[in-house]
């Protein structure tokens, strides 16, 4: 890429250009889902089916992996709609954590956080954290032992260990980075129902 390139790039991101490419993302990403939702609704299949499509639907348009369509209409009607695709995966990705309650007509009339599982994530995420850190930092003390060992064994370079350590540290500060992201959207999601559901 050429210098040029790279500055009417980075000239991209500064100005409202590389918002607008991200809302019109967003709108047509919303649009297909609801048109989609529309013609399967209107559609002849079976009950079954329309479930199993419109399911298909919220996940294409969350990027949640069980999604149900029953909690995303109720994320759409009942959260903030700038931001319910995100809230909604936040809590379908953390859905053990939650009790989901249900009227009469098995309509979804509100979310509460349960204490317990709420404290097993803390603790889940306590110990990836440390995992992750913790497995460079020994690979970092002993790793000279390690490359030798392995390097007299094996005949290989001890040059090719040393790209290993580095990729698991690369793969390392990403987990932490993914964990520390997904805990950040479920704390959020937490402090939203607490005001929301009291």
């Amino acid at each position: 890429m050429k210098f040029w390139d790279i500055f009417l790039k980075m000239i991209e991101i500064i100005t409202p250009t590389f918002i607008r490419n991200i809302c019109k993302n967003r709108f047509d990403r919303l649009k297909s889902f609801f048109d989609e939702r529309k013609r399967i609704l209107e559609s002849n299949e079976n009950e079954a089916t329309k479930t199993i499509l419109l399911n298909a639907a919220a996940s294409a348009l969350t990027g949640a992996k069980s999604a149900k369509i029953e909690e995303l209409n109720f994320f759409l009607e009942k959260f903030n709609p700038n931001y319910f695709e995100g809230d909604y995966w936040a809590f379908a990705r953390n859905r053990l954590t939650y009790e989901v309650t249900h009227n009469q007509n098995s309509e979804i009339v509100s979310i509460k956080s349960i204490k317990s599982e709420r404290y097993k994530m803390y603790v889940i995420n306590s110990i990836m954290i440390f995992v992750m850190g913790f497995v460079p930092l020994a690979l970092y003390l002993k790793g000279n032992e390690l490359k030798q060992g392995y390097h007299s064994i094996t005949g290989i370079p001890t040059d090719f260990f040393t790209l290993t350590y580095w990729v698991i540290c690369f793969i390392c500060a990403l987990t932490i980075v993914k964990i520390l992201y997904d805990w950040t959207c479920w704390s959020d999601l937490n402090n939203l129902i607490k005001k929301m559901f009291p």
